[in-house]
């Protein structure tokens, strides 16, 4: 019966060492591939594999690093997982200015959903080419995740060109929001939502209400530079 039992915990500690809490991935197009683990040396080829795999939680999150490329990808994120884009595969060293890192929603559904999740982040991305009813480029709903240092461009939604919010308490900071389409919200449209809108440009996006559109949503708005939306 001891050894019965100390053979269950022993299978029980194996278990618990694979799941990747907290665990950092990597992800590369030019030197990824679909038979790899996701560390540096084996590096991801596709996002949404460090997606599935990544296990965060709130004392410790999951970082998702990625390399410079494009990648024609629809993500859904999960809870407590940081996507971060603009670095280069061999140091694994960051430049978001330099190593341009781009998702392409392929005009299929948006770039980027934020579904029910808790935490999380985007950041160093270009994310372009969505197209969906709601949320062309970033769709939240009822989530918290934090926007930032993105470029969030050439999307097309019904409602939110560029980001949408529904229900959720999103930051978004230092992201340049421009060229986006929509009947309503051409760059940010946010319902029902508390968003913390800071040092954005938001510029030259296309709908009904241009720019940012809030609907039942006491947001904090600080230094965006909000201009040449087409109406």
């Amino acid at each position: 019966m001891k050894k019965e039992r100390m053979i269950g915990f022993i299978m029980m500690l194996i278990l618990l060492s694979s799941i990747a809490f907290g665990k950092d991935f990597y992800v590369s197009s030019s030197t990824g591939s679909e038979q790899s683990d996701g560390t540096k040396e084996k590096p991801f080829l596709k996002i949404g594999a460090a997606i599935e795999a990544s296990q965060g939680t709130a004392d410790d999150p999951s970082d998702i690093k990625v390399a410079m490329g494009v990648y024609s990808e629809n993500i859904r994120m999960k809870d407590y997982v940081n996507l971060l884009g603009g670095y280069e595969p061999e140091k694994w060293e960051r430049d978001k200015q330099f190593n341009s890192t781009i998702i392409e929603g392929r005009n299929f559904d948006s770039v980027i959903t934020f579904a029910e999740t808790k935490g999380g982040s985007v950041s160093g991305f270009w994310i372009i080419n969505g197209k969906s009813t709601i949320g062309g480029g970033i769709f939240c709903l009822n989530s918290s995740p934090t926007i930032s240092s993105n470029l969030i461009s050439a999307n097309y939604a019904e409602q939110g060109g560029g980001i949408l919010c529904s229900g959720s308490s999103a930051e978004i900071l230092n992201n340049v929001i421009s060229g986006n389409q929509a009947l309503r919200g051409g760059g940010i449209l946010c319902f029902e939502s508390s968003p913390i809108i800071q040092n954005n440009i938001v510029s030259g996006n296309f709908s009904e209400d241009a720019g940012i559109l809030l609907i039942k949503s006491p947001a904090e708005i600080y230094r965006n530079i909000v201009s040449g939306n087409v109406s």
